[in-house]
């Protein structure tokens, strides 16, 4: 069983998560706790930071027009939600043919959590997401992950700053309140 913070939800996800549990506090503050790459990086890179940065990048790219934009950037700040009640896990820990089911439940919550917020992404939806997250993620890797001495100067301006779990928290309720019609 899972109790949420700070709500406080008892989910017991052997029976399902409801959406009336599901609430825009208790994912901004777990994302904002739960490391990137399975904590394998130099500073802490929180899921709630990784998903603004996903979401902002799809908010000003100028592929689409203004509504669409910001569909797809509200579509993008949930797309890893799920992990608010199952934690981050690696994905050749998720696909690996030794476990089973965890896919599915991820599934099944993420779509859950898109209905409490009233989202309904299409396939196309979730690849424009998908390519632009392989994108971020190369930039992720170079800010959080490999180990070098020194930065080229061209790549500068790419490097992230990891942001505190309550920054995160903070900058995730902010995007979510531009973006999304209140619900909770």
């Amino acid at each position: 069983m899972i109790v949420t913070y700070p709500m406080g939800e008892k989910i017991d996800l052997s029976v399902g998560l409801r959406p009336s549990q599901v609430h825009i506090h208790d994912i901004a503050h777990a994302l904002s706790l739960i490391c990137r790459y399975g904590g394998h990086c130099r500073e802490h890179y929180s899921v709630a930071q990784h998903s603004c940065a996903l979401a902002n990048s799809l908010q000003w790219t100028e592929e689409y027009d203004w509504n669409n934009r910001k569909r797809l950037a509200t579509i993008a700040l949930f797309h890893d939600a799920s992990e608010a009640y199952i934690g981050d896990i690696i994905k050749d820990v998720k696909h690996n043919s030794r476990v089973t089911g965890l896919v599915q439940l991820e599934t099944e919550i993420q779509a859950i959590i898109y209905k409490r917020f009233g989202l309904a992404p299409t396939p196309q939806d979730l690849k424009t997401i998908k390519h632009k997250e392989l994108v971020l993620v190369a930039r992720e890797m170079f800010s959080f992950c490999f180990t070098c001495l020194e930065v080229p100067v061209e790549c500068e301006k790419a490097i992230m700053v990891p942001l505190s779990p309550s920054e995160a928290k903070r900058l995730f309720l902010e995007l979510y309140s531009k973006l999304v019609i209140k619900v909770d």
